[in-house]
C-alpha cells in the first residue's frame, strides 16, 4: 500500500486487523510533503515476508503524526529482501515548520534485520520531532544490523530538535547482530532521549545491548543525568543503571547534558 499527500492536502489513514504478505517492497508506505498533514494509525496488523514492513516519512513543511501499535512482523527471507520492519524518517528538506510526532509501541518483530535495522529512525532536516519507542519485542537470530537504530542529525541537513523515549523494549540479536539498541546524535542536532527499562542483548562480538553516541558538535541530553558530562564511564554507568540486564557502551565527542524530562 503506497500513499502520498502533497501540497495543502490533509489525510488520515487507519489500518486495523489487516495483513500484508510477500510484497517485494513495503507493506505500507505513507508520506507527506509540501504543506500537507497526514495522520496514520496502524494497529493489530500482520506483516509477513515483505521487503520492508512500514515506512512513514515527511518532507518540506509537512506534518506527520502516527501510531504503530500492537502489530506483528515476521521475515525469514535472505539477503536482498530482509529490510527494516518499521522505518520513521525525515527527508533532509524538512523545515522548522514541520512537525513529526509518532509512537512505535507494543509491536512484535521476529526475524529479518539482514539488510537493515529492524526499527529504523532517521531524523534529518530542521523540523520538530517527538517519538516514542516503547514495549516492543524484537527477536532476530540472523540479524546483521541493530534491533532499534535512532539517529538525530544528518550531515548537510541543518539542525533539528528531537524529543524521544526508548523504554521497556526487549531486543535479542544473534551472533551476527550489531548493537541491540543504538541511539546517536550527529552534526548540530539537539536530541533528548529517555532510555530506560530496556532489556537488550546481542551476540555480536565486541558489541553491546545499548550503545549511545554523542557525535560531532551535537547536543545529546539524558534526562536527570548529573555528569560529569564529558566522562564516558559516567555516561555508561548512568544508562546501565536505568537498563538492568543490558550491556552498555557510550561515545563522547564533546559532552552530554542532563536536565528535565524530554
Amino acid at each position: 500500500f503506497l500513499f502520498e499527500v502533497r501540497g495543502n492536502g490533509i489525510a488520515a489513514l487507519n489500518f486495523s486487523g489487516c495483513n500484508f504478505m510477500n510484497n517485494f517492497t513495503q507493506g505500507i508506505q505513507a508520506s507527506a510533503s509540501g504543506q500537507s498533514a497526514l495522520n496514520v494509525t496502524i494497529a493489530s496488523c500482520g506483516f509477513t515476508n515483505n521487503n520492508e514492513g512500514v515506512v512513514l516519512a515527511n518532507a518540506n513543511d509537512a506534518d506527520v503524526t502516527f501510531d504503530v501499535n500492537g502489530n506483528r512482523f515476521f521475515n525469514n527471507l535472505a539477503t536482498g529482501a530482509s529490510g527494516t520492519a518499521i522505518a520513521a524518517v525525515n527527508a533532509t528538506t524538512v523545515t522548522p515548520a514541520a512537525i513529526y510526532s509518532g509512537k512505535i509501541r507494543n509491536n512484535t518483530i521476529n526475524g529479518g534485520g539482514i539488510d537493515n535495522h529492524l526499527v529504523t529512525v532517521l531524523l534529518a532536516g530542521t523540523g520538530q520531532n517527538t517519538l516514542q519507542i516503547a514495549g516492543n519485542n524484537l527477536n532476530a537470530t540472523n540479524a546483521q544490523f541493530s534491533g532499534i537504530f535512532l539517529q538525530a542529525g544528518e550531515p548537510g541537513a541543518g539542525a533539528l530538535n528531537a524529543n524521544t523515549t526508548v523504554t521497556s523494549n526487549t531486543v535479542s540479536l544473534g551472533m551476527l547482530g550489531s548493537h541491540g539498541i543504538l541511539v546517536q546524535s550527529r552534526t548540530n542536532a539537539i536530541l533528548c532521549s529517555e532510555i530506560a527499562s530496556n532489556v537488550s542483548t546481542t551476540g555480536g562480538v565486541g558489541l553491546f545491548g545499548i550503545n549511545v553516541r554523542q557525535r560531532d558538535t551535537s547536543t545529546f541530553r539524558l534526562p536527570n543525568f548529573a555528569g560529569p558530562y564529558n566522562s564516558t564511564a559516567t555516561v555508561i554507568s548512568f544508562v546501565q543503571g536505568k537498563n538492568a540486564g543490558s550491556t552498555v557502551n557510550a561515545t563522547v565527542a564533546t559532552a552530554y547534558s542532563g536536565g528535565a524530562a524530554c
